[in-house]
């Protein structure tokens, strides 16, 4: 398991590197047809993701399964880009050779993507489908590598492990495993040793709600929060996790960590493989290096609780 994270500008440039020469081409590709039109207005999306894709956040994931899936892949090996969503990783490694599928949950998104024909921005073909994580329709052994990029965090527990075991099941023996999700790291220790409350960030996090009028989401995280107890009462998880919330360490260590059986395969950025190693605080001044947050907000994060201070981390695993 690796942290993803870079403690200033010049590491975050270096272990990006393989998204800049990658991965930001092909945006400027679907970033010219989006202003020049030629993207459905349906298509909310692509907006989205040229956003949410060069996000540091995601420089660094996308730099990480580059790094393992262009040195392990070749022309005519299969590949399963789970959880697709609008970017367009699978198109990459399609121009390649590799015989790539993307998947998503959402069918009207595959439907809309599928109905505007990306091969034609991005030169290479792909084959668009709407698959189900917890139940996917392929047969054992069928792919050469699997990547699932920040997806399994918005899956509640166990439902989570489900979507896992699936995808481990859909790759060959052999075959690369690549898993990122979003990860809230430990929070600094006080000085007597103990965590910062995680109860007075809820308690933050309620009365902002509450001040903007959102009572409904409340309610709707208690209702949540609840369910994912019943999960662990029930045996079927170990911590309790709903759905769009960040893993921390025990998630991690306990209940996804034994799924991943395999041979670990490093990467050429350096990564630190302790989760202790960055705390809530390295997040905060991590989301700053590319300006993303300026420092009132992150000062406003800090305080009130307004975001939640998240980093990557990565299972890099080849199925015995």
């Amino acid at each position: 398991m690796y942290v993803l994270y870079a403690d200033n500008a010049n590491t975050l440039k270096q272990r990006s590197q393989l998204f800049d020469q990658h991965f930001e081409p092909v945006l400027q590709r679907i970033e010219a047809a989006y202003r020049a039109g030629k993207v459905p207005a349906n298509l909310l999306e692509i907006p989205e993701y040229l956003l949410v894709c060069r996000w540091p956040f995601r420089k660094l994931e996308y730099s990480l399964a580059l790094d393992v899936l262009l040195n392990h892949l070749k022309p005519g090996d299969t590949y399963l880009d789970a959880g697709c969503g609008a970017t367009p990783l699978a198109y990459i490694l399609a121009g390649r050779g590799v015989k790539a599928t993307a998947i998503d949950g959402n069918p009207r998104l595959i439907k809309d993507l599928i109905a505007f024909r990306p091969q034609d921005v991005y030169g290479s073909d792909v084959t668009l489908e709407h698959q189900d994580l917890t139940h996917l329709t392929y047969a054992d052994n069928t792919f050469n590598a699997v990547s699932c990029i920040s997806v399994v965090e918005h899956i509640p527990a166990p439902l989570d492990q489900d979507a896992i075991q699936e995808m481990l099941r859909v790759l060959k023996t052999g075959g690369l495993f690549i898993l990122t999700l979003d990860y809230r790291p430990p929070m600094p220790t006080t000085n007597n040793g103990d965590p910062s409350s995680k109860l007075g960030y809820y308690i933050k996090r309620t009365a902002n709600l509450v001040r903007d009028g959102k009572v409904s989401e409340v309610f709707q995280g208690l209702h949540r929060k609840l369910a994912a107890q019943q999960v662990v009462q029930a045996g079927k998880a170990r911590h309790a996790r709903s759905g769009n919330q960040n893993f921390e360490i025990a998630h991690l260590t306990q209940d996804i960590e034994p799924l991943l059986a395999g041979e670990f395969v490093s990467n050429s950025f350096g990564y630190s493989t302790d989760l202790h190693s960055v705390t809530s605080e390295d997040a905060y001044k991590f989301w700053q290096l590319d300006g993303i947050y300026n420092t009132a907000n992150v000062s406003n994060v800090t305080s009130a609780g307004t975001y939640r201070p998240i980093l990557p981390v990565a299972f890099v695993i080849k199925k015995p």
